[in-house]
């Protein structure tokens, strides 16, 4: 779809603004970043950055829709030939995984935030979303155990990601090809009861 010059300058800026805060965000801590600073750091006023975020906080909704956008291209460029749909589901498990390491920190509080009712994150990841609906497709497909709940494989598909961020204490210093190999070998062992060989 193609936007006016005004839609792609409003794009831009909001892109700006929403880098500047993943950057800040994951080097002082969301609480320690003011938004006056963000804007210092994308280069514009106060004022401008109240006209595209009225919050701190929703600079987090903005994160999470450009996250869901990302991975949603991705499926659909870069994983479009790919027949397998378990296969697809690994990719997108490593490509979250890996896109998220250089904001890891940012990507905990997020997390966390998407699972407090009182928070404006509250439910605003879409991971769940798009892996619910791949497992679905694989398990359609022949590729996982169609008599199995799609929300419990969902689940197991989504612990490898929280573990790699939660628990692996080399996350952020391992190479993307470290990382890579270890979400498959996670994978291969939790999943081996499921996928159908």
């Amino acid at each position: 779809m193609k936007h006016s010059k005004r839609e792609s300058n409003k794009l831009k800026c909001r892109e700006k603004i929403l880098k500047a805060s993943r950057k800040l965000f994951n080097q002082k801590g969301f609480e320690n970043t003011k938004i006056e600073e963000i804007a210092i750091e994308a280069d514009i006023s106060n004022a401008t950055f109240y006209n595209y975020f009225p919050t701190k906080e929703s600079l987090l909704v903005g994160t999470a829709e450009d996250l869901s956008e990302l991975i949603n291209n991705y499926i659909d460029t870069k994983l479009s030939e790919l027949s397998n749909s378990e296969e697809k589901i690994r990719r997108v498990v490593e490509f979250m995984t890996i896109d998220i390491k250089p904001f890891a920190s940012l990507s905990r509080k997020m997390n966390y935030l998407n699972a407090c009712p009182e928070s404006v994150m509250y439910q605003k990841m879409c991971m769940r979303e798009i892996i619910s609906s791949m497992v679905k497709t694989a398990q359609k497909d022949g590729y996982i155990n169609g008599d199995l709940d799609t929300e419990t494989v969902t689940d197991l598909y989504i612990s490898v990601f929280f573990v790699a961020i939660y628990q692996w204490t080399d996350f952020e210093t391992s190479s993307e090809e470290v990382c890579r190999k270890r979400i498959n070998d996670y994978l291969d062992l939790v999943l081996a009861q499921i996928t159908v060989k």
